[in-house]
C-alpha cells in the first residue's frame, strides 16, 4: 500500500465572465474599450428638469401660504358677521388692515350704528328711510309691524267692544293677537245670547241678531224670536197679530199655523 497519497488539487474559483474578460481574449492588445460618456443634451436636460422641479415646489409653496392667508381672512370675516356687532367687526379691521373685506365692513359698521340710534330713539322708520335695502331692512319691517299690531290690539281692549275687535282682526287677521280676539268675540257672543235668553223677549233676541249676524247662536235665537213672536200673536189672539207674525216671519215655524188661524178669526167676527 501506497502510504504516500497525492496532493489534493485545490480547485479554483471562477471569475464571472465580462465583456472586458472577453474582449482581453480575442484582442492581442489588452487594451480595455472606454465607456462613452452621457451626451451634454441629456445632462442638460437633466439640469433643466432639476430647476423645473425646484421653481415648482417653490411656487407651491409660495401658492400654498398665500392661500392659507386668504382662508384665514375670510373665516375672520364670517366669524365677524354672525356675531353682526360693531366690535367683533372692528377686530377683522385691527387684524387685517388690508384685508379684502374692508369695505364690507365699514358699510356694516355704518349700517349698525345707524340701526341702533334709531332703535334708541324709537323711531325704526328713520332706518327703512336711510337703509331701505339695508341688512336689517326686513327685520325692522317686521318690528315695525308687531308694533302697529300691538298698538291695534291695546285700542280694541280699551274700547272693548265687539266693534273694535273686528276692526283689528279686519287689519291683522293673522296678527299676533287673532286668536285672543277670537277668543273675546267668543265670549262677548256668548254673554250677548245669555242676556237675550235671560230676558226672552222679542227685543232681546232681536238685539241680539242686530250685534252678532253671524253670530255662534244665530240659529238658536231665530227660532226663540219665531217662537216668541207666535206667543205673542196667540196671547193677542187677533188678525193684526198673526199678520204681524206672518209680516216678520213668512216661511217661520207657525207660518201655516197662523194662515189657518186667521180665516177662523175672521168669520169669528163676521
Amino acid at each position: 500500500m501506497n502510504l504516500i497519497s497525492k496532493p489534493k488539487r485545490r480547485k479554483t474559483q471562477e471569475k464571472p465572465f465580462s465583456p472586458e474578460a472577453g474582449y482581453a481574449a480575442i484582442s492581442p492588445d489588452p487594451v480595455l474599450p472606454i465607456k462613452s460618456p452621457r451626451s451634454s443634451s441629456t445632462i442638460r436636460r437633466g439640469v433643466f428638469i432639476m430647476l423645473l422641479s425646484g421653481i415648482g415646489l417653490g411656487l407651491l409653496g409660495y401658492a400654498g401660504a398665500k392661500y392659507y392667508e386668504q382662508y384665514r381672512e375670510q373665516q375672520a370675516f364670517h366669524q365677524a358677521d354672525d356675531a353682526n356687532s360693531i366690535s367683533a367687526y372692528e377686530q377683522y379691521g385691527r387684524d387685517y388692515p388690508q384685508g379684502i373685506y374692508q369695505a364690507e365692513v365699514r358699510q356694516r359698521i355704518e349700517d349698525l350704528h345707524y340701526f341702533e340710534k334709531a332703535e334708541r330713539d324709537g323711531n325704526l322708520s328713520i332706518y327703512l328711510d336711510r337703509y331701505p335695502q339695508g341688512r336689517r331692512a326686513e327685520q325692522v319691517r317686521q318690528r315695525l309691524t308687531e308694533l302697529a299690531d300691538d298698538q291695534a290690539f291695546a285700542t280694541a281692549q280699551r274700547t272693548d267692544t265687539r266693534t273694535a275687535y273686528q276692526d283689528y282682526l279686519r287689519r291683522f287677521p293673522q296678527g299676533r293677537h287673532a286668536h285672543e280676539a277670537d277668543d273675546i268675540l267668543i265670549r262677548q257672543d256668548d254673554l250677548a245670547f245669555q242676556n237675550a235668553q235671560a230676558f226672552n223677549t222679542v227685543l232681546a233676541y232681536q238685539d241680539y241678531l242686530r250685534h252678532f249676524p253671524q253670530g255662534r247662536h244665530r240659529r238658536t235665537a231665530d227660532q226663540a224670536l219665531d217662537d216668541r213672536a207666535f206667543q205673542t200673536a196667540q196671547q193677542a189672539d187677533s188678525v193684526e197679530a198673526y199678520q204681524d207674525y206672518l209680516h216678520g216671519f213668512p216661511q217661520g215655524r207657525h207660518s201655516d199655523d197662523v194662515r189657518r188661524a186667521i180665516p177662523q178669526k175672521q168669520e169669528d167676527h163676521a
